[in-house]
């Protein structure tokens, strides 16, 4: 239940290409607003890393993205729940459902059949969208070559950053932030983004 004269919790949505940033702004939002929003993690990485379990011979890309969507639901929902019952005003989520369907060979349209759903209702379920480009190419190879984890060189980086884009750009609020030289600029441009989204809503 609502609390009398509180604006329902807003769930805003994160993501972007590898490198784009979104891990370190995520990381400085919850320095920075830890207070004000509550944060919801990317199942992906959770799996991958932390429970070890990944795409392999034996674990189809659909079978995990099952598996992936179906946690996902589930924390999202209950994190709401909670966030809403400590009086945060919104649900920063770090990758939503839609981010499912770039890593299916099929893309939107496998992954609307898979779940048996539509981009619409996905869409539906989040506020605001927020996409972060990935920075130039020389920047790119600097960032990946200080991260062992990383392994997509720049072409297939591009390639995911504009399936996420396209993903999610028939959400009705959808915000790209393009790339910047200035990576403070960059987190203030989000900031502002969701500040002014909440202020309107």
């Amino acid at each position: 239940m609502f609390r009398m004269g509180r604006k329902p919790l807003k769930r805003i949505v994160i993501t972007g290409g590898p490198c784009s940033g979104k891990s370190s702004t995520i990381n400085e939002l919850k320095r920075l607003m830890g207070e004000r929003w509550h944060f919801v993690p990317e199942v992906s990485t959770i799996l991958m890393n932390q429970v070890g379990i990944r795409p392999c011979e034996f674990l189809s890309p659909r079978q995990f993205q099952k598996a992936v969507r179906g946690i996902q639901i589930i924390l999202e929902k209950a994190t709401a729940e909670f966030a809403t019952a400590e009086g945060k005003e919104a649900l920063i989520i770090d990758r939503g459902t839609m981010d499912n369907a770039v890593y299916l060979p099929g893309f939107v349209p496998e992954f609307e059949g898979l779940f048996e759903t539509t981009s619409e209702r996905e869409y539906s379920w989040y506020d605001l969208v927020i996409c972060l480009d990935i920075p130039p190419e020389e920047i790119y190879n600097q960032m990946r070559s200080n991260n062992p984890a990383r392994s997509e060189d720049y072409a297939l980086a591009k390639e995911i950053a504009e399936l996420t884009r396209v993903a999610w750009r028939g959400h009705t609020d959808f915000v790209f932030i393009e790339n910047t030289f200035n990576w403070d600029r960059k987190l203030s441009n989000v900031i502002e983004t969701i500040e002014d989204f909440l202020k309107e809503s």
